[in-house]
């Protein structure tokens, strides 16, 4: 028994370790917020001595983080849409549609998910450059759905097999098209699924840095974190305070958007183990 309560009492610690190792860089990133310039780099790791939001007021009045976090908002929104409908759709036919190649098309989107961005970078840039799309907007939103289309797949796909059959029939018997059974009788069933696709690709985009900087370069239109970037680009004045605000700002939307959709998210994860 005792030897029980005392490793019951070991794991314990691990998990707290743990927790303060993973808590710890948002401590620093909010307290810092909250000071002065030589405050921030003076005593980083405790609590301002004086409150203040004169760093968040600056962020917004004197950078571009506004435009930034609009072209955020706006690149995840429609990535993250193309991602959930198309994606959803091509599980449905490689689920439902017995085809020969439809096993080869399925093992061809696993392989996506096997390789990093940073392998094919550079001949995706050259690619982008002969297309002539290279440094706009829309190359870095065709590289991000490209690149998230195989896992996104691949979470579709091992949800679906947990829909039954009898449901797609009993819509076909009452004179729906495949169409309309779809979007009518399975994407609804698809909700915990869309959540966890949502929220997971969400938080891929609005965090990513190495793409933006790879395909717009110095381009006027930036993102959120390559805005952020350049708060201590300057190796003359590095304005920490300024970037730790930008950074607590920047951790509020997807935030606020897991904490909306936490729930969905479990039954997404929980549902494609199932079968998958």
């Amino acid at each position: 028994m005792g030897h029980s309560i005392k490793k019951f009492f070991q794991v314990d610690l691990v998990f707290l370790i743990l927790a303060v190792i993973y808590v710890f860089p948002l401590y620093i990133v909010v307290v810092n917020s909250f000071k002065s310039y030589q405050e921030a780099l003076v005593n980083p790791y405790f609590l301002p001595e004086k409150w203040g939001l004169d760093n968040f007021i600056k962020v917004i009045e004197e950078t571009y983080f506004l435009e930034a976090l609009k072209n955020s908002l706006i690149t995840t929104v429609i990535v993250v849409s193309f991602l959930v409908i198309f994606s959803s759709m091509t599980a449905y036919a490689l689920i439902r549609r017995s085809s020969g190649i439809n096993g080869f098309l399925y093992l061809f989107f696993i392989a996506g998910v096997l390789i990093p961005f940073q392998i094919y970078m550079i001949p995706l840039v050259k690619l982008l450059s002969i297309l002539g799309i290279l440094r706009t907007p829309l190359a870095l939103m065709l590289t991000f759905i490209a690149q998230f289309t195989s896992l996104s797949v691949f979470l579709y796909t091992a949800f679906m097999k947990t829909i039954p059959k009898e449901i797609e029939e009993a819509a076909f018997m009452d004179g729906c098209g495949p169409y309309r059974t779809y979007f009518n009788m399975v994407f609804p069933l698809l909700k915990p699924c869309t959540a966890s696709v949502i929220i997971f690709f969400s938080i891929n985009v609005w965090n990513s840095f190495i793409q933006p900087m790879a395909i717009l370069g110095t381009t006027r239109w930036k993102i959120l974190f390559v805005e952020i970037y350049s708060f201590v680009q300057n190796d003359f004045f590095q304005q920490w305070h300024m970037t730790f605000a930008a950074c607590f700002l920047s951790l509020l939307p997807i935030t606020i958007l897991y904490l909306f959709m936490q729930n969905l998210i479990i039954g997404g994860l929980a549902g494609g183990a199932v079968k998958g």
